[in-house]
C-alpha cells in the first residue's frame, strides 16, 4: 500500500502523535509499504528527509510561534498542509490517508483530497476535544459538568462556542470513513456527539518498548526524592494542582522532594508565577521539551513519573513511564484507567485532590519496595499490551485493508 500520514503534530513538536507517528512509519515502511508523512515546517529542517525507510514532507504556513497555534495560525496551517496533501496524492498514488487529529491534521486531509478528486478512504484518530479543553483551559466548566450534559440530553446549554467547537468536530468526523479513538473512554465521547459506533474502533495508544525500557542508570542519592512531569503545559493538565501538592510536602516534610516540569505551551509563564509566589523555585524546575529519544534517559534520572491530568483521553506518556518501569502516579481520568490499574501498575488519585497526590508522593518515597512493584507491573503490561512490537503495526495494517475492501 502507498500510506499518508497527515500530522501537523511531528516531531520535533511535542505530543501524543508527535511520539507515535515516526514510529508507526517506520513500521509500516519494514513491513514493505511506501509511507509518506504530511506535516508542518518547523525552523532548522528540510521540506523534504527520507528517514529510517519514509519520506518525511513538511508543508510552509505562516505561524510564527512553531509550538503553539492561533487562529491565523491554524488556518494557514490547513492550507499549507491541505496543498501538500494534494500534491502527495496526485504525485505518489496514495493508497489510503490516515489523518492524526481531527482538527488541522484532517481538515487538510479532506480538503487535499478533495482537490486531487480520487476517492481515497481517509481515516482519522480523534485524539481529543477541542470543546473539552477550551472549558477546561478557561475556567468555564469542568469535564463532568459537560458530560453531564451530555448524558441529560442538553448539550444545547453549553456555551455557544462549545457547540461550535462540537459541531466543527462533528463535522470533521463525518468526512472520515473511519475514525480510530485511543481509548474506550475517547469512543464514547465520539457517540455522545452522534457518530455512529459502527463507524469508530478503539485502537490504544502504544509505545516503543526498545526505546523506552528499564534502566540501569538510578537517581542521584542525595536524599532528595525525584518527581518528574512531561508533556504540554496547559491548564487541563493539573500542573497547579501539582505545585499545590509539592507545597503540602515542602510544608509537612521539608526540602526531600524536587519536581521537574519537562515540556513547553501556553500555561508555562502563569504556571512559573505561580511556582514562585508559593516559594517552590528552589524544588520545581522548568526544563524546555527534548527530542523523543532523550525522554528515557530524563526518566531514568527520577523516581517516579506523574501525570495530574483533569481529563485526558489516552496519554502516551503514561505508558513510556510504565514501560521504562519507572512508578506512576496519575489521575482516575479519561482513558487513563484502561492502562494504569491502582496499587497494581500505578497509583490513581483523583483529579483537582493536591492532598491526594501529595500522599501518593510520600507513599512511594517511603515504601521503595512498592514503587519497584509498581514499576516492574507496569513493564510486564506494557509489554503485553501496550507495544508497538506486539500489535500496533498489524491492527493498523488490518484495519487499512478493511477500509480498503469497504468492510469493517
Amino acid at each position: 500500500m502507498n500510506i499518508l500520514h497527515v500530522s501537523a503534530n511531528y516531531p520535533p513538536r511535542i505530543g501524543g502523535p508527535a511520539s507515535s507517528v515516526p514510529v508507526i512509519a517506520k513500521l509500516l515502511a519494514e513491513k514493505g509499504h511506501s509511507v509518506h508523512v504530511a506535516a508542518l515546517a518547523f525552523p532548522g529542517f528540510p521540506n523534504h528527509e527520507h528517514v529510517n525507510g519514509f519520506d518525511v514532507n513538511r508543508a510552509w504556513y505562516a505561524g510564527k510561534d512553531p509550538s503553539r497555534y492561533g487562529l491565523l495560525d491554524g488556518l494557514s496551517a490547513i492550507e499549507g498542509l491541505s496543498w501538500l496533501v494534494f500534491k502527495l496524492v496526485r504525485d505518489k498514488n496514495i493508497d489510503i490517508i490516515h489523518a492524526h487529529d481531527l482538527n488541522i491534521s484532517v481538515s487538510a486531509a479532506v480538503k487535499g483530497r478533495l482537490f486531487s478528486l480520487r476517492s481515497i478512504p481517509l481515516l482519522a484518530k480523534y485524539t481529543g476535544d477541542l470543546s473539552v479543553e477550551y472549558l477546561l483551559n478557561n475556567g468555564k466548566m469542568s469535564f463532568e459538568e459537560m458530560q453531564k450534559k451530555y448524558e441529560a440530553s442538553a448539550p444545547n446549554t453549553l456555551p455557544l462556542r462549545v457547540r461550535f467547537m462540537d459541531f466543527l468536530q462533528y463535522s470533521l468526523a463525518s468526512h472520515a470513513q473511519y475514525l480510530i479513538a485511543p481509548s474506550a473512554f475517547q469512543k464514547s465521547r465520539l457517540e455522545a456527539q452522534g457518530i455512529s459506533p459502527e463507524k469508530t474502533f478503539v485502537v490504544h495508544n502504544a509505545v516503543d518498548s526498545n526505546l523506552f525500557a528499564p534502566s540501569k542508570t538510578a537517581p542521584p542519592s542525595n536524599g532528595v526524592f525525584k518527581i518528574l512531569y512531561f508533556g504540554r503545559i496547559v491548564p487541563w493538565k493539573g500542573l497547579q494542582d501539582l505545585a499545590e501538592a509539592l507545597k503540602i510536602l515542602v510544608e509537612k516534610e521539608g526540602p526531600l522532594f524536587e519536581l521537574t516540569i519537562l515540556g513547553t505551551g501556553s500555561y508555562q509563564k502563569e504556571l512559573t508565577h505561580t511556582v514562585q509566589q508559593k516559594g517552590l523555585g528552589h524544588c520545581i524546575h522548568f526544563q524546555n521539551a527534548v527530542p523523543h529519544e532523550r525522554l528515557p534517559s530524563i526518566i531514568a534520572r527520577h523516581d517516579m513519573v506523574v501525570l495530574p491530568s483533569w481529563y485526558d483521553p489516552f496519554p502516551h506518556g503514561v505508558l513510556e513511564a510504565m514501560a521504562c518501569a519507572k512508578p506512576l502516579v496519575a489521575t482516575r481520568v479519561g482513558g487513563i484507567p484502561e492502562a494504569v490499574e491502582d496499587h497494581k501498575t500505578g497509583l490513581l488519585v483523583e483529579p483537582h485532590q493536591p492532598q491526594a497526590l501529595a500522599h501518593a508522593f510520600e507513599e512511594l518515597m517511603h515504601n521503595p519496595a512498592l514503587g519497584v512493584r509498581l514499576g516492574k507491573n507496569a513493564r510486564k503490561m506494557v509489554e503485553h499490551r501496550f507495544s508497538y512490537d506486539a500489535r500496533l503495526a498489524d491492527e493498523l495494517e488490518k484495519t487499512y485493508m478493511h477500509a480498503l475492501s469497504g468492510s469493517m
